[in-house]
């Protein structure tokens, strides 16, 4: 009997986790990175991967077609000699209207980590294989030093979106 009823509670237990993580889908939609432009500076750059720079089908690497901009963007930098600091209107507009470029402030060697936050212009998406998903509005991306203890030219994260 109590291997019945461990069984009867482990069954729908299972089913809901299963069930669960089948609904939290993950889509590519961009990335931040850490680009040296000019020499020993460097700044943040957001290549924006939807519209017309997501991927053909069948790759779904950047598989939102949908043009979906990034607002309310915000780079945090962790500097090594020096405090936290926040850029709200730290980007401009790239030519293909939906990437961002940055300014070359930083002195590298001296950024420690990032953090790029903000929201998606829309949360219903088509996919390059004509599915439709419904996504939450934020995103939060971490930048980590690939080695060493500094951000290095092309050091990047990944921007996504979730579905709820």
């Amino acid at each position: 009997m109590t291997r019945l009823l461990s069984a009867w509670l482990t069954i729908p237990l299972l089913t809901c986790l299963t069930t669960t993580a089948a609904f939290c889908d993950t889509y590519n939609v961009g990335i931040v990175s850490f680009d040296v432009t000019n020499a020993p500076l460097g700044e943040f750059d957001i290549t924006n991967q939807t519209g017309p720079n997501a991927s053909v089908f069948p790759d779904m690497t950047f598989a939102v077609s949908t043009p979906v901009s990034f607002n309310s963007l915000c780079v945090t930098v962790w500097i090594a000699s020096g405090p936290t600091q926040s850029y709200e209107s730290y980007f401009t507009l790239a030519p293909d209207g939906l990437s961002f470029d940055g300014q070359d402030i930083f002195d590298t060697g001296t950024v420690k980590e990032a953090v790029l936050t903000g929201t998606f212009s829309a949360t219903t998406l088509k996919l390059n294989n004509g599915k439709t998903v419904t996504i939450s509005p934020n995103f939060t991306v971490y930048l980590l030093p690939s080695s060493g203890s500094t951000l290095s030219d092309g050091d990047f994260g990944i921007i996504t979106a979730s579905t709820p």
